[in-house]
């Protein structure tokens, strides 16, 4: 038995494994790919946001009016598989 594999998708996890684990505070969405948004944590603070995301976050207005969706692209990819997504 054999199983397909995208490389892509592969690579992709593993980028999201990477930031992650390198900025704890954020978590990718599903078909996430490096530069697109990245979701904000709950457990951190709105006071918190400016240190590690000096050039802002987006807040998404729910129905309820409550506010409790952040997002940014203020993040780095600094990792080889990203270079090498980049040039494939």
């Amino acid at each position: 038995m054999s199983t397909g594999c995208n490389v892509h998708e592969i690579l992709r996890a593993i980028d999201s494994s990477q930031l992650v684990d390198k900025r704890p505070e954020i978590a990718t969405p599903a078909s996430w790919v490096p530069g697109e948004k990245v979701m904000i944590l709950p457990t951190v603070k709105d006071e918190e946001l400016t240190k590690p995301f000096p050039k802002g976050v987006d807040k998404v207005s729910m129905p309820s009016g409550k506010v409790y969706i952040r997002t940014t692209t203020n993040y780095r990819m600094s990792s080889i598989i990203h270079q090498c997504m980049i040039s494939y």
